[in-house]
C-alpha cells in the first residue's frame, strides 16, 4: 500500500473512521451504504483496492459478501494508530476543540 494514499478520497476516509474505530466488525454493501450515505458503488471500489492491497478481507455469507479489517496485515497497528490520530477518534475530537474559543 502506497502510504501517499492512504486517505486519497473521502469514502476511503469514511471506511477507515467506521472500521478502525469498530475494528471487529464485518459489514455488508448495503449496510455501508446506509452508515456512510455513500454510493455502493464508490464503497465497492475502494473495498476491491483495499481487498487486493490485503488490508480488508471478504468472506461470503449466504449471498452477502461482508468485508473486515485483516487484522494480521503487517502494517494493521501503524494504520491504526494514523488513522485515531488523524480522521478517527483522536482527530474528530481535536477538530472539534480546536473550533471552540479559549481551548
Amino acid at each position: 500500500m502506497d502510504i501517499s494514499k492512504i486517505f486519497k478520497s473521502k469514502t476511503r476516509k469514511e471506511l477507515f473512521r467506521l472500521y478502525f474505530t469498530n475494528p471487529d466488525q464485518e459489514y455488508y454493501l448495503r449496510e455501508l451504504e446506509r452508515i456512510l450515505r455513500t454510493p455502493v458503488s464508490m464503497i465497492r471500489k475502494e473495498l476491491t483496492r483495499l481487498e487486493e492491497d490485503g488490508l480488508f478481507l471478504s468472506k461470503k455469507k449466504g449471498n452477502l459478501t461482508y468485508y473486515l479489517l485483516n487484522q494480521s496485515y503487517p502494517l494493521f497497528e501503524e494504520l491504526k494508530s494514523i488513522v485515531f490520530k488523524t480522521i478517527g477518534i483522536q482527530g474528530l475530537l481535536r477538530e472539534i476543540l480546536g473550533k471552540m474559543k479559549g481551548i
